[in-house]
């Protein structure tokens, strides 16, 4: 339902995958959220609609089903919309946030270039976007000192507000990777 009222009202491009390095998508993450003021734990929303003129909509689950959970247009610069699920909860919304948020800045290079984001399947788009809101929401640096203390997936999760699923993820991701 979403996809039909979201192609009524414009038609623009899906974002394409943009075969960026895990570096450079954490580079892309770090700068976006010293030009926002981001520091993790910091609510999104109020970020999204005052320096990024954006609206956060929450819809019932039947506007979403074909996108899961979240979607993005971005009209321009500093001109977005975005959609989550009324029925998530703070911790799940967070992490689609930012993860629409790596639409905006990767694969719409901030406004440059409208785009229509829907949450649909494992390209590599997705992919992108679901690194670039690990690092904004968790930066390695201050998530692996975290580690440090504890790999507990409650105490990550709690110290970076982000659900368990995330934490763990995260974990992992850094895990495998090294330093």
């Amino acid at each position: 339902m979403l996809h039909y009222i979201m192609n009524m009202l414009v038609s623009y491009p899906k974002p394409e995958f943009k075969s960026l390095t895990d570096s450079a998508i954490k580079n892309l993450a770090i700068n976006f959220a010293n030009e926002i003021d981001y520091k993790p734990k910091k609510d999104l929303i109020p970020i999204i609609e005052e320096k990024l003129n954006g609206k956060v909509e929450f819809v019932d689950d039947e506007m979403l089903q074909n996108s899961n959970d979240g979607s993005i247009i971005v009209h321009g610069p500093k001109n977005i919309q975005i959609f989550l699920t009324k029925y998530n909860g703070p911790l799940r919304d967070r992490f689609t946030l930012a993860h629409e948020l790596g639409h905006y800045v990767i694969h719409s290079e901030k406004g440059k270039f409208p785009l229509m984001a829907e949450r649909l399947g494992n390209s590599g788009a997705e992919w992108e976007a679901n690194m670039f809101a690990a690092e904004l929401l968790m930066p390695e640096s201050e998530f692996r000192a975290a580690m440090n203390v504890s790999l507990d997936n409650q105490f990550l999760a709690a110290n970076f507000l982000v659900s368990l699923t995330a934490a763990h993820v995260r974990k992992e991701i850094l895990i495998k990777r090294k330093k």
